[in-house]
Order: structure tokens, then C-alpha cells, then sequence
């Protein structure tokens, strides 16, 4: 019934026509229509089905919907373009599997379906998108028949002859459009197909015109794909044609390339002329400005170097006034003396100046042969220090050359495998990629199929696999029982045949050689005297011991074909216990670290009875170290067997080093199976070990007992922390008579630091931790820092780590006893007291560093530190340079940084009274500076010269009444012979009006004078100074100048 609707709607004419379609389209006897061309719908029916489609392709074109043109542009079209493309793909199907003569009639169908989708694109152009990126477009596009690649192609060109078409297509839609043409044109081999491709580029060229070129320049080598695969097919015409546009676009592109090079190169000419000649107008009142300011500058410079003469002149002068009125003076209370006693004043004075002489004599010579002595201390400890450089490279090549020797372990000894955890984390991981980036090019049910290939392959051979092993196994079990048998029924000595005996003999060559010379040595040790016979001491059970090692290295090295599957045994020989047996089979088919634990739990674990040959053969210091062990951990250290070691290890101190080495092999084992009680036992040996042994062999024992103490640090639990700086902590008080050469300290200053810095959620812990970090740290300290050998603790890399985690710690509020403020306040007073005059600033610099990063200048934290450290070191002075040095570079910074700087330069200089030395115009110097850029800054509002930091006039005057202070403070500890100096020094740093063109002249107006407040609060702080500090005596010589 709809087809006859809509074959009656084609038939009308004019308005009629267009008014019954769009009461088709409104209601909904078109979407009708197209649900019927769906794949469920048409059974066999193409014929129908096309002519529908047809039918459809009519009544869209020329429909006008009115209000619902919307709906119908964007939702009916789109869905009849997809259905159409869908039937045509389906045809194509059938054509690919139809006979021969049903083929023409599918190639007429399929023609027929493209053009009504023609006759659609040619009135709605925005549906050409849809259309070339649609998944049914590129079936067709892709299929292997040049017929349907034929139909494809015409599509297009029938499409395009259109005038309006391609004017209403977009650039993108143009892009796929030649994209799919060129495509054709590099894949297909067939000439029509050929000859329809190029005849399209042709079609939208002609009516593209200038838009094509733009688009042909992502398609290089078009011209030579056309010249070398579709030359000689019959249109080499039309092929001629299309190679002239492509190459005309290309010239034309290169022509507007090197147009708009020019333009640019012509604007940016002309930029840069401009450019030239404004600045050269700049430069000319620069230079003039540059050049009037270093001349004012040098004037004013030459007239403070002759205002500074004329007052050195005149101190001079009044000085030698002084000295002549003073020897003006001597020689007349001289002249008032009587004539007998003159000859006697004169001998006095010859007397004093003979003593004045001879002392300064004695001093130069004593100071010349201690600078000698010096030089020679010197030379001799650079000659100890080159000979253990040249020991240590030597030591170093020898162990170097002994562990080049060593066979290396096997790789997988010690690794560890992933946990159960992580192997979920990583799967997972896995999964949700592959989930994410599904393959395009391979189905699931692909890969699944090949899943199941390759585990049937893989279960084929790990069949054969384990049905060889199982041969190899049965074959070596049948050969050990054999062999377990004919030892059973062996005969006697005196009746064994030569047959018999050769049958005893082993396979190996090596085995039967070793067996031999074992034989032979024990035949010769029978014949030996009974004092040679019973010999019993170290050297009998060193060689039991290394004949004990040789075993088990031989079991070690058996091949993995010797390995026994789980739940299979050999027999037992007869005379071995049941439970030995067990362990030993066990052991054969372990790898080498499961044999090493069978035999430790063999020699703890059994009784000596049942194991009393293995026993024996264990060296007796390892005897003595696994005794000092109980069965309970909680019991804690067997303090008698403890004393046997303690006396072993002080009898025979060569075997210090083995003894520790097993202690920490021991250690090293307990902690990786959690048994912390036996741990602490452990180290609770160790350090009665230290503390017995001489500081002559305390050597041996270092070596092993700090790689012990490493790896408790590097283990998670806190209570091993605090058990490892303990440890150290001891060890650090012990004096060691011979220095070491080859220690390093590193890995402990490194994790030390870190429990400084510990946080945790549990106060009481976080404050343990932190202690122990301290203590640790002071430990490394006593033990570095004496040491000549070890000046490396002051090198700026430890001490970048070590200040900054006492700094923390220091800055608490939680003071009281045992508290880390308290032990870091202990530990810091010891590191600075211990600083010589060289590491003094590799020791101070992380402290301001410190305070600068964490902005605690403003606080009365830097005046504690710094109290402590100029009460802690010897080179005060040097403290104080370092401080005035940070002051000068932190001038632009915040006024209340300057006067948290200040103010610990206050507390400083007030500590070191009497040792600041030569530094004392220093210090005055810079602060007056200070003070000068103080009083600019507050005129200007800004402490910096860009002028977008300001300051307020509150915070000057704070850092200036500071800096007043400071000069008080220091000036009252001063001698007074040494005041009137300052004094003059501090005067010489006034501007004075009438000398400084800045200030201006006396009787010009204060209104003008921006820099006269300059010279009154310099004058008035200097006044407060002298009323105060200074007496009126010493004040003689300067009066004149204010």
C-alpha cells in the first residue's frame, strides 16, 4: 500500500508534488519506508527493495517540511542515507557470492541505489560528510571488484556535474572527497576505474578552480603516480591535463611562498631600520647622561678623598704636637732633677730599652723557629697523609684483585620474586589496558581461539618435558637403589674378588681420583706415631672445618638433574637415623641457600648425638657464638657462654673478624625471618665484643659490626633504629689508638639526618626516634672529627644535612629532659666547639641558610642559635665577618629581616669581646652602611631599585634604632684608647652640608634638601653613642671636627 502511495505522490507535479511529500514525511509514511529496507525486513527482495529506495530518494528530493525542516534535515536524511548505504552494501555482498548470471542484475541494483543516493547528495549537500565516512561507503570502497569501485567513482561524478555541489561542500568534505579518488587511483589497476578517477579530478578542477591547489599540496607526488601507472591506458589526454593542473598548483605555491618571503623580509628590513634609528636618539642621551654622571661621581669622590686627607692630616699633625709637648714635658722634669741623679735615670732608660730590645728579639726568633717547626709538622703529615693514600690504593688493588679471583654466586641467590600483591596490581594493570585499547584488526573471538592454540602447545610440550624428567628420575632412582643395595650386600675385606671391588668404583673420574688419594692419606695416617695421630687444636678443626666447607660446596654443585620430585626418597643407609636421613635427602634437591639453612638448622636443632660427626667438624668459634644464643629469645644473652667467646676471642684475636662475621651472618638471617629477639641478642654480643676487645684489633670487628648497623637502619620497624644508634653510640666512645683509613661514614650522617626529621602520628615515638637520630649524629661527630683522616664531616655536603636536622629539632617548644631541643642543643654545642679555624664556615653557612629559607629572622630563635654558637667556638671573629657578609648581601630584603640580622650581629659582637680583632672598623662600617640605605629607603618608600617593594617608615626606624643599639653596645666594650679612632672612623662616614653637592649649602632652604634628614640622624645617633658610651676624655681629639 505505501509503495502505490508513494509511486502516485512521484507522479504529481508542482505545488501538488511538494505538499503530498511533506504530508508523506508528516505522517510518517516515509520513516515507514525506511524501516522496511533494513536487513531484518528484506529477504531476498532487491528488486522491491531497490525500486523502494528509489521511490524514497524521489519524494526526499523537493520536499519542503516547513516547521519540521530541522527534523528533517538532521534526523530523517542522515537515517535514509545510512539505509541506503547499508542495501548497497548488502548487494555488494551478493554479488561477491553470486553465479554469473546473477551477477549483471546486482551490478543494475547496486547502480541503481547509487543513484538515488546521488540524486539526494545533489539537493543536500551537508549529507556528502556522512556519506565518506560512512562504515558501509568504505566497504564499497574497499571491495576487490573494479565494477562496484566503477559504480563508486560515477557516484561521485554524477554527483559533482551538478554546478552547485561542489560550491556548497566544505574544505574537509573536498579533502576526504580527493582522499578516496587518489586512493582509487593508487590501488586500482583496472582503466576504466583509472579513466573514471582521473575524469573526476577533472570535474573538480574545472569547477574548483583556485580552491584546489591548497588542497592538492597534502597529495605530493601525485603527477608522478599519474605519468608512471596510468600513462598508455587510453585517455593519455586526459591524463596530460590533470598532470599540468597538479604541477601548475605546485608552482603556484612555491611562486606565493617566495612572495610572501619577501613581504616579511621587506617588513622586518624596515622594522629594524626604525628601530636603528629611534635608539640611536636614546643612545646619544644615555651616553651623554652616563658620561655627566661618572664625572659628577668622580668629583665627588675626589673631593671626600681630600676632606678624608685633610682630617687624617690634622689628627696626624695634633698627634705629633701631642708626642713633642710630651717629650717637651720629660726633658724638663729631667732638667728639674739633680746632676747625681740623672746618670742613674739615663742607666734606667738604657736598661729599659736593652730589655725592650733583647724581647723583641727573642720573640722574632722564637716566631721564626716555630713557623719552622711548622713547616716541618706540615711536610710530615702531607708525607702520612700521600703514604695512606698510596696504602689505601693499594689495599684497594689487592681486595679488587682477590675479589676478581672469587667465583661469582649464582644470580638467583638472594633475589626476591614478586609477591602475591603486586602480581594482582600489575594483572590488573594489564587487563584494564587491553580493556581501554581494544585491537581493531583482531576479534575477541580470535584471541581467544589463539589463547587455546597456544596453551595446547604449551601443554604438549611441558607433557614431554615432565615424561623426560620422569625417565631421568626413574632411571636415577633405579641406579641409587641399585647402588644402596650392593653397599648392603657388600661382602667382607678378606673375601671381596677383584670383579667385586671394580664394581664399587664410581663413574667419574674425578670422584674415583678423590676417593683414591682420600684412601691412600688415610692408610698413611695409620702408619703415623700416636703424637701424630691425636693432634687436637685450632689447625685440627680449621681443616675439619675447611674439609666441612668442601662437602658442602660438592653437594652444592651437583647438577639440577640430580634434583628429586616432591613426595619421592631414597632409602635410608643402614647406621644413619631416620631423622638425619630426612634432612639430608632434603638438602641433595635444595638450591644453594636452602642447603646452607638445612645445614644450620641441622647443627641447632639436632642433638649432637645424632649429628656429633657434623658437629665436630664446625670450627669452635662458631660453636661458641651459636651457644651465647638461648632456645627462648626472651631469656636474652647466656652471660657464661658469653664469657667463654669473650675469652676465646681475646686468646686468639685473629679470629675476631670470623667470629663477627658469623654474628652478623646470624643477624642478617633472624631479621629476615622476624625473629627480632634474637637480634638484639646479637647485637648485644657485639658490643660486648667492642667494648673487651684492645684498640689494637678493634679493627677486625668494625668492618662487619657497621654493616650490621646498616642494615638494622635500613629496616622499617623504629625500635631497630633505636637499637642500631645505640649500638653506635658505644662504639663512638671508644678511643682507637691506630687510625682507620678506609672507613666511611656517609650512609650513617645520610640516615641519621633523616630520623631527625622524623614525623610520625605518635608523639612519644616521633620524639624517641628523633633522640636517638641526635645521639647518632653527636656519635658520628666524636668519632669523625678527632680522626685526621676523616675531615670529610665538614665538607659542605654532611653539613648541609646534619645543621638543617638540628636547626629543626632546636626550634621545639617541648623542652625538658631527654627532649630532642635538649639532646640537639648537647650535640650542637659539641659540633662547633670541635671546629677548627677552616671549617668554621662550611659550619655557619647551612645555619643562615637555614634561617632564611624558613623566614626566622623576625623570631628570638636566630639570637638563641647564634648565643650558642659564639659560646661553642673558638674563632669567634670569624662568626662575625660571616654574619656582617650575610647582612650585606640581604640589603634588599624586608626591613624586619635586616633587623632580625642585626640584632643577632648585637648578641654576637656582645659575646666575642676581645677576640673580634681587625674586624672592628669592619663592623662599624657596615653597619653604618646599613643604616645610610635604612634612612634611602625610608625617603623613598622602596627597598629595592625596581620600586615595587615597599617599606613602611615604622620598620626603617625599628632597623635603625637596632643599628644604633648594635654601635652603643659595641662601642661600650671597646678600651677607650680604641674609642676615640672609632670615633673619627664614624665621622668620616657623615655627608657634611657644603662638601656634598646632595646636601647642598649651609643657607640654602630645607625645602630643597632631601638628603639633610641624612645628616641630622646620623648626627643625633652619633651624639646618643658618644653621651652614652664614650668619655668626654677621649673625646679631645674629635670635638674640633663636629
Amino acid at each position: 500500500m505505501w509503495t502505490e502511495v508513494l509511486h502516485v505522490a512521484s507522479l504529481q507535479t508542482g505545488g501538488t508534488l511538494s505538499r503530498l511529500k511533506c504530508r508523506l514525511f508528516e505522517s510518517g509514511v516515509l520513516s515507514g519506508c525506511v524501516s522496511l529496507l533494513e536487513q531484518r525486513h528484506v529477504r531476498g527482495e532487491w528488486s522491491g527493495a531497490t525500486a523502494l529506495a528509489q521511490t524514497i530518494s524521489s519524494c526526499c528530493v523537493g520536499a519542503d517540511p516547513g516547521d519540521r525542516s530541522e527534523a528533517f534535515d538532521r534526523l530523517f536524511l542522515p537515517s535514509v542515507i545510512s539505509t541506503l548505504l547499508s542495501l548497497a552494501a548488502r548487494i555488494m555482498k551478493l554479488k561477491l557470492g553470486a553465479t554469473t548470471k546473477k551477477l549483471g542484475s546486482c551490478v543494475d541494483l547496486l547502480q541503481k541505489i547509487l543513484d538515488s543516493v546521488s540524486w539526494i547528495l545533489q539537493t543536500h549537500t551537508h549529507l556528502s560528510a556522512q556519506v565518506l565516512s560512512s562504515r558501509h561507503y568504505e566497504m564499497l570502497q574497499i571491495c576487490e571488484e573494479a565494477s562496484v569501485s566503477l559504480l563508486c567513482v560515477q557516484l561521485w561524478t554524477h554527483t559533482c556535474s551538478h554546478r552547485e555541489f561542489l560550491s556548497r561542500l566544505t574544505n574537509d568534505c573536498l579533502s576526504l572527497l580527493l582522499n578516496d579518488v587518489i586512493s582509487q587511483l593508487a590501488v586500482s589497476t583496472d582503466a576504466e576505474v583509472g579513466g573514471a578517477c582521473v575524469r573526476l579530478m577533472l570535474v573538480l578542477a574545472h569547477q574548483l578552480k583556485a580552491r584546489l591547489p591548497p588542497l592538492l599540496q597534502d597529495f605530493r607526488g601525485l603527477d608522478r603516480l599519474l605519468d608512471n601507472d596510468w600513462r598508455g591506458q587510453g585517455f593519455d589526454q586526459e591524463v596530460d591535463q590533470l598532470i599540468n593542473i597538479v604541477q601548475s598548483s605546485e608552482s603556484m605555491e612555491q611562486t606565493e611562498r617566495v612572495r610572501a618571503a619577501c613581504v616579511i623580509q621587506a617588513f622586518w628590513r624596515s622594522h629594524r631600520t626604525r628601530r636603528r634609528v629611534k635608539s640611536l636618539r636614546k643612545s646619544v642621551k644615555t651616553l651623554q647622561t652616563k658620561y655627566r654622571s661618572h664625572r659628577q661621581q668622580q668629583q665627588k669622590q675626589q673631593e671626600a678623598k681630600l676632606w678624608e686627607e685633610t682630617l687624617r692630616y690634622q689628627v696626624d699633625l695634633r698627634r705629633q704636637q701631642a708626642r713633642r709637648n710630651f717629650h717637651l714635658k720629660q726633658r724638663q722634669l729631667l732638667q728639674l732633677l739633680p746632676p747625681e741623679q740623672v746618670g742613674c735615670y739615663l742607666q734606667q732608660c738604657e736598661l729599659q730599652a736593652a730589655e725592650l730590645i733583647q724581647s723583641q728579639w727573642r720573640g722574632f726568633t722564637q716566631r721564626r723557629r716555630f713557623k719552622r717547626m711548622r713547616e716541618e709538622r706540615d711536610a710530615q703529615r702531607r708525607e702520612e697523609r700521600a703514604a695512606a693514600v698510596i696504602q689505601r690504593a693499594v689495599r684497594h688493588f689487592l681486595s679488587r684483585r682477590r675479589s676478581a679471583k672469587i667465583p661469582p654466586s649464582l644470580f638467583w641467590i638472594g633475589q626476591r620474586g614478586l609477591t602475591d600483591r603486586r602480581r594482582a596490581e600489575l594483572k590488573k594493570q594489564v587487563h584494564d589496558y587491553i580493556t581501554l585499547h581494544t585491537s581493531s584488526r583482531v576479534s575477541v573471538e580470535e584471541c581467544l581461539r589463539l589463547h587455546g592454540d597456544v596453551q595446547q602447545l604449551l601443554a604438549s610440550q611441558s607433557v614431554v618435558q615432565q615424561r623426560i624428567q620422569e625417565q631421568r628420575i626413574e632411571a636415577l632412582k633405579a641406579q641409587s637403589n641399585t647402588l644402596l643395595r650392593a653397599m648392603r650386600d657388600a661382602p667382607a675385606l678378606s673375601a671381596v674378588t677383584h670383579t667385586q671391588m671394580t664394581s664399587f668404583l664410581s663413574g667419574s673420574t674425578h670422584i674415583a681420583a678423590r676417593a683414591r688419594d682420600s684412601h691412600n692419606a688415610l692408610l698413611q695416617a695409620q702408619r703415623f706415631p700416636w703424637w701424630r695421630r691425636s693432634v687436637i687444636g685450632p689447625d685440627a678443626e680449621e681443616n675439619q672445618s675447611q674439609g666441612l666447607s668442601k662437602l658442602v660446596s660438592m653437594m652444592c654443585s651437583l647438577p639440577r638433574c640430580l634434583s628429586m620430585p616432591r613426595g619421592m626418597s631414597l632409602a635410608p643407609p643402614p647406621g644413619i637415623r631416620r631423622s638425619v636421613a630426612i634432612t639430608l635427602t632434603t638438602a641433595c634437591r635444595a638450591p644453594v641457600r636452602l642447603l646452607q639453612d638445612v645445614l644450620s638448622v641441622c647443627d641447632h636443632q639436632t642433638s649432637h648425638s645424632g649429628l656429633c660427626c657434623c658437629w665436630a667438624l664446625r670450627p669452635r668459634y662458631k660453636r661458641l657464638v651459636d651457644n651465647i644464643f638461648p632456645e627462648n629469645p626472651e631469656d636474652g644473652l647466656v652471660k657464661a657462654n658469653m664469657e667463654k667467646l669473650t675469652f676465646f676471642a681475646l686468646s686468639a684475636p685473629e679470629k675476631l673478624d670470623r667470629i663477627a662475621a658469623y654474628l652478623s651472618e646470624r643477624l642478617t638471617r633472624d631479621l629476615h625471618r622476624h625473629r627480632y629477639g634474637y637480634v638484639q641478642i646479637a647485637v648485644e654480643a657485639l658490643e660486648q665484643l667492642l667494648s673487651a676487645c684492645h684498640s689494637q684489633s678493634i679493627n677486625l670487628l668494625v668492618e662487619s659490626f657497621l654493616r650490621t648497623l646498616r642494615l638494622l637502619l635500613e629496616s622499617e620497624r623504629a625500635q631497630l633504629h633505636e637499637l642500631a644508634t645505640g649500638a653506635f653510640v658505644a662504639f663512638a666512645n671508644i678511643q682507637e689508638d691506630s687510625p682507620s683509613y678506609h672507613r666511611s661514614y656517609d650512609f650513617f650522617v645520610s640516615r641519621f639526618s633523616q630520623m631527625c626529621l622524623c614525623e610520625n602520628e605518635d608523639q612519644e615515638t616521633q620524639d624517641r626516634i628523633r633522640v636517638s637520630g641526635i645521639r647518632g649524629l653527636q656519635g658520628v661527630v666524636r668519632k669523625t672529627v678527632d680522626n685526621e683522616f676523616h675531615i670529610n664531616i665538614w665538607e659542605p655536603q654532611h653539613m648541609e644535612q646534619i645543621l638543617p636536622a638540628l636547626m629543626v629539632n632546636l626550634q621545639t617548644e617541648n623542652i625538658h629532659s631527654g627532649s630532642p631541643a635538649e639532646q640537639t642543643e648537647l650535640c650542637f654545642r659539641d659540633l662547633l666547639s670541635r671546629a677548627a679555624y677552616g671549617h668554621i664556615t662550611n659550619a655557619i653557612k647551612p645555619v643562615l641558610m637555614h634561617l632564611d629559607s624558613h623566614h626566622l629572622w623576625e623570631e628570638d630563635f636566630a639570637v638563641h642559635v647564634f648565643q650558642i654558637v659564639m659560646c661553642s667556638i673558638q674563632h669567634s671573629h670569624l662568626v662575625v665577618q660571616l654574619i656582617l657578609g650575610h647582612l650585606d648581601a640581604n640589603s634588599r630584603s624586608a626591613a624586619s629581616v635586616r633587623t632580625g640580622i642585626v640584632q643577632v650581629l648585637r648578641a654576637a659582637v656582645t659575646k666575642a669581646t676581645g677576640s673580634i680583632g681587625p674586624t672592628v672598623l669592619e663592623v662599624f662600617n657596615t653597619l653604618l652602611r646599613q643604616l645610610r640605605q635604612s634612612v634611602d629607603y625610608e625617603l623613598t618608600g622602596y627597598y629595592d631599585n625596581v620600586g615595587k617593594r615597599q617599606t613602611s617608615s615604622a620598620e626603617e626606624r625599628e632597623l635603625q634604632d637596632a643599628v644604633v643599639h648594635t654601635i652603643g653596645s659595641f662601642a661600650h666594650t671597646l678600651p677607650v684608647y680604641q674609642r676615640s679612632e672609632v670615633m673619627l672612623f664614624i665621622m668620616g662616614k657623615i655627608p657634611v652640608p657644603g662638601m656634598y653637592p646632595d646636601l647642598g649649602s649651609p643657607t640654602k632652604g630645607l625645602e630643597d634638601l632631601p638628603y639633610l634628614s641624612v645628616f641630622l640622624l646620623f648626627r643625633q645617633h652619633i651624639w646618643r653613642i658618644i653621651m652614652i658610651q664614650v668619655d668626654f676624655d677621649a673625646l679631645n681629639t674629635s670635638s674640633l671636627t663636629l
